[in-house]
């Protein structure tokens, strides 16, 4: 058996709901308002050279605010407020982290001592990316209110899905996921909501 296939068989320390926060704890715990059928997805085993290759890169200057303010950005792109939405971000989280505890991928900084953990909004397992899944699903949700903001929002949403990968929270894999997540959960919220 290979190193590769040992690293993707382990789990991430945070697969045990003991070890999430209590929101998280919460969150797992909780029901979503409207229901999403996800496929079941798989990720690669040999992701984490990228990973090490793209967090020692350029990282934009306002990296803090693509990890910590991410929905307000999106939000702020069309005049929004974020009091409007956290029902519906609430009912994302959900989506996600029940996705993460089924898959329960660990971060890249649990497999390989090269990456260190710059954030306290990595204490999950890794995939998919909710940061990726939140912003996909809103730059979908809002550009459907706001068309003529769409190329802003999505390049926004791609650029909060990277800075994950750059700061080495996350695996390519997560985010391609993510955005699938994300635009998935867009697309039952447009219909529900409809």
């Amino acid at each position: 058996m290979s190193w590769f296939t040992i690293l993707k068989r382990a789990k991430s320390k945070y697969a045990d709901p003991k070890n999430l926060s209590k929101k998280k704890q919460k969150l797992l715990q909780s029901k979503p308002s409207f229901d999403v059928k996800f496929p079941k997805y798989s990720y690669p085993d040999n992701e984490i050279e990228e990973v090490i290759r793209t967090s020692k890169g350029k990282k934009p200057v306002n990296m803090k605010d693509l990890d910590k303010k991410n929905n307000t950005m999106m939000l702020d792109l069309v005049g929004e407020k974020m009091s409007d939405w956290e029902d519906t971000i609430k009912d994302m989280d959900i989506h996600i982290i029940k996705l993460k505890m089924q898959y329960g991928r660990p971060r890249p900084y649990e497999v390989s001592d090269k990456i260190e953990s710059t954030t306290d909004t990595d204490d999950s397992p890794s995939f998919p990316s909710g940061h990726s899944a939140e912003a996909y699903a809103l730059a979908k949700i809002l550009s459907d209110k706001y068309p003529k903001k769409k190329k802003e929002l999505n390049t926004l949403a791609s650029k909060i899905a990277l800075s994950r990968v750059q700061m080495g929270n996350h695996y390519p894999s997560d985010i391609e996921v993510g955005k699938d997540v994300g635009n998935l959960i867009a697309d039952k919220y447009l219909e529900v909501r409809a």
